[in-house]
């Protein structure tokens, strides 16, 4: 939106009770969460080629954190869907 305003009249809506939309922090009952991307795996060779330049560059790096799931019936869990994919 900030470059669009350069050259074009530009009108961002929010519908949410905050700025933030997907990128936003969830809080409740001492928990945190986004609600955006947290990773992003590449699944062509050529966006894989492109990540390990990102990854030399230092503008990005492998995530080795867990991915979980919520439930109401468990809570929080290891997701057993969860590949052994590459996360960055």
């Amino acid at each position: 939106a900030r470059r669009l305003r350069a050259t074009h009249d530009v009108t961002v809506f929010e519908s949410g009770r905050g700025p933030g939309g997907r990128m936003s922090t969830r809080r409740s009952d001492g928990y945190q969460w986004d609600h955006g991307a947290q990773y992003f795996s590449p699944k062509t060779d050529a966006f894989s080629v492109a990540v390990s330049e990102w990854v030399e560059q230092g503008w990005c790096d492998a995530w080795a954190g867990e991915h979980c799931v919520w439930s109401s019936e468990g809570g929080v869990s290891p997701d057993p869907k969860a590949a052994a994919a590459l996360r960055y």
